[in-house]
């Protein structure tokens, strides 16, 4: 049908990559997993390479958290802290992530500067959260649901979300039709209900616009690392180099490098950063 457009987006490996680089017990790895969901599908303008980076400040034991869906396939995100292995509920959820807590969505494009928008949230559980973003940032028709499953040993066996647009020419009463009840869409194991998505495809005259896997990728390099610590202040750069090296931790993937203090004079030096 013109005038709806949806994204639905299935990011189970890239959620149970996240648990298991970061051990994360079930609560937190639930959060995570719906919040890379949701960033997958906010990240919708696939012909300008849109990216998406949300901070998800919470006010709670969890600090903040962090999730980026770049270059159209990839996502990536972290958590300040776990939860204390709290059971996974619904209450528990919007306590963690909802209670005071702020949500910082920036976008990204090939065709537009990165713009920002910053909200307060009410208590709601995570689709509820996106949901009040979406009405107070975009102002248009709109539906978010996020979801994810556990296994008996509390992995993540599924995270997934979609999201759907009203366009300026779409039928509001079939927008309304289709999406008023979000729990049809999924079964109780987080999975989509494939007849479900069939039937409202079918019944909608929906075209299929891309398909593309969605895996977890981090961009950190020792080329970023360059490039940061060069521009530091001349301070900075001399308290470097008085240790043999230095290790740096990237927040995302867990990976450590070592830096040598033969290389970062290198580097200072071939940029004309180096402080005698």
């Amino acid at each position: 049908m013109s005038g709806i457009r949806i994204t639905v987006s299935d990011v189970s490996s890239a959620a149970a990559k996240v648990q298991e680089l970061h051990h994360l017990p079930t609560l937190t790895a639930v959060i995570m997993g719906k919040i890379l969901a949701g960033t997958s599908v906010l990240a919708t303008d696939f012909k300008n390479h849109e990216g998406i980076s949300i901070l998800w400040q919470t006010n709670s034991i969890l600090g903040s958290i962090h999730a980026d869906a770049y270059e159209r396939y990839f996502i990536r995100g972290y958590v300040d802290t776990a939860d204390d292995n709290l059971p996974v509920t619904s209450h528990n959820e919007k306590l963690l992530i909802s209670d005071k807590a702020q949500l910082t969505v920036t976008r990204y494009s090939l065709v537009r500067t990165p713009y920002s928008s910053r909200i307060n949230l009410s208590f709601g559980n995570i689709s509820e959260c996106l949901g009040q973003y979406l009405k107070q940032s975009d102002q248009i028709k709109s539906f978010i649901f996020v979801t994810a499953a556990v296994s008996p040993e509390k992995k993540i066996t599924r995270a997934a979300g979609i999201f759907a647009q009203l366009l300026p020419e779409g039928n509001k009463k079939k927008f309304t039709q289709y999406f008023r009840n979000r729990n049809h869409l999924f079964s109780k194991e987080g999975l989509f209900q494939g007849h479900e998505l069939e039937t409202l495809i079918k019944e909608g005259g929906f075209s299929i616009i891309k398909e593309a896997p969605v895996a977890f990728c981090c961009t950190c390099s020792e080329e970023r690392i360059k490039t940061a610590l060069v521009a530091l202040p001349k301070s900075e750069r001399v308290s470097l180099l008085k240790d043999e090296y230095i290790e740096i931790s990237c927040h995302y993937c867990g990976k450590i490098r070592k830096i040598s203090r033969e290389t970062l004079q290198h580097w200072f030096q071939k940029e004309g950063s180096i402080t005698q």
